[in-house]
């Protein structure tokens, strides 16, 4: 199945470096936890929250205690474990 997917977005590895991939394409990066969700339903105010992002829902929550309500949209800045790390959706990332 992953020899398909390889060779349907055109990425050019081995099977030995699997283990450590990022495909050529970045449009189609399962690597990278960026982008807009949605808030579902609040866990644990200002702390925990379920979230929809890229087609599935997620446990999420955030650096510093934050409002969000459910159906506010929200900004994704990466994941630990099956967990998300959310901020405002006017989160400007420090570079």
């Amino acid at each position: 199945m992953f020899h398909l997917l390889f060779k349907f977005f055109g990425v050019q590895h081995s099977s030995a470096e699997l283990g450590n991939f990022r495909p050529a394409n970045p449009l189609f990066d399962p690597m990278r936890f960026e982008g807009q969700a949605i808030v579902d339903e609040v866990l644990v105010p200002g702390r925990q929250w379920w979230i929809y992002f890229r087609g599935t829902w997620w446990n999420a929550i955030s650096v510093e205690p934050f409002a969000f309500s459910p159906k506010e949209r929200v900004y994704v800045v990466g994941r630990i474990g099956n967990t998300l790390i959310i901020a405002p959706l006017n989160f400007v990332p420090v570079t």
